[in-house]
């Protein structure tokens, strides 16, 4: 799953792994920012779920 991880700017972990040598420093930077970016993904679901809770609570 890693290896697909792309970053907003359409940088992926697998462009880092293909450089040979391996550009660690590139490689780095693209596992952080799809991990941010999906750590913000999961954030912004979590927000969802909260609001739809507490409307359903609301509701009752």
């Amino acid at each position: 799953m890693a290896a697909t991880m792309v970053n907003s700017d359409g940088f992926g972990v697998r462009d880092a792994i293909a450089r040979k040598p391996i550009d660690s420093q590139a490689l780095g930077v693209a596992v952080m920012q799809s991990l941010n970016d999906e750590v913000e993904r999961i954030k912004s679901e979590a927000q969802t779920t909260w609001s739809l809770q507490e409307s359903l609570e609301l509701e009752h």
